[in-house]
């Protein structure tokens, strides 16, 4: 009978303890995988930031009588990154309403300028 108990509380031990192992190791494999997606996150929406940056100068001033001359690429580079702004900051409202106001009248680097302030 002693030989029963034994091995009954041997395999309830084993069962515990094998959960337990389980419920830990899902843990931190959640853990981890949130702490990597906000780093991956945190990483896009530093490049995003420091992009716009670089390419404030597409939204040049308009001279009179002058036509900017800035090259397609660049242009389009700039729209990638203001389109990546509402997927990035999806969760922020006030970003949100910065990239509406800008699109809202005709692009100027102060307006440029007012959503990276914002980002």
């Amino acid at each position: 009978m002693e030989i029963l108990i034994q091995l009954f509380s041997g395999l309830v031990g084993a069962i515990i303890g094998g959960a337990m192992a389980v419920w830990g190791s899902m843990k931190a494999l959640n853990t981890t995988m949130a702490n990597l997606e906000r780093a991956e996150i945190r990483r896009m929406r530093v490049e995003c930031v420091a992009n716009l940056a670089g390419l404030r100068f597409v939204l040049g001033e308009v001279k009179a009588g002058q036509i900017p001359v800035v090259p397609d690429a660049e242009i389009a580079k700039l729209m990638f990154e203001l389109n990546r702004i509402s997927m990035l900051w999806a969760d922020n409202a006030d970003v949100l309403k910065s990239v509406r106001d800008f699109h809202a009248e005709p692009g100027t680097k102060d307006r440029l300028l007012a959503l990276i302030r914002t980002c």
